[in-house]
């Protein structure tokens, strides 16, 4: 039993002397005749089909360009919105600030009042 092996791509094809020796001639020969075509400039169709294909290739390439544009976009605005919300969170930690002073001066008012009420009753 004689084998002729040989690889296309990642296949192995067997081929049985003489029985499956024709059948990969003709394969073999059907890639080649392919090739011959196209290198004998058979290949018009097949041009304007890589032309197409890489005008799409450029649409979506700009495409990308645009979407990577606009999420830059969207990352500066959200960088921004972060750093405002910083300073919105600091003034407001200020007034919250302000307000306990306040709110401890009033306390502190209260009770000299107090005290000075009392004072006041007891003589």
């Amino acid at each position: 039993r004689r084998t002729l092996r040989t690889a296309i791509g990642d296949r192995r094809l067997d081929a049985e002397l003489p029985g499956r020796l024709l059948n990969w001639i003709v394969v073999g020969s059907t890639g080649w005749v392919r090739r011959w075509s196209q290198t004998t400039g058979c290949a018009t169709g097949l041009q304007s089909q890589v032309d197409a294909l890489n005008a799409r290739v450029d649409a979506l390439s700009s495409d990308v360009a645009r979407a990577q544009s606009a999420a830059d976009a969207a990352g500066a605005t959200a960088s921004e919105a972060r750093q405002m919300s910083s300073g919105a969170q600091s003034t407001a930690n200020q007034a919250l600030n302000a307000a306990n002073q306040s709110q401890a001066c009033c306390d502190a008012t209260n009770e000299k009042i107090d005290r000075m009420f009392q004072k006041g009753m007891a003589k």
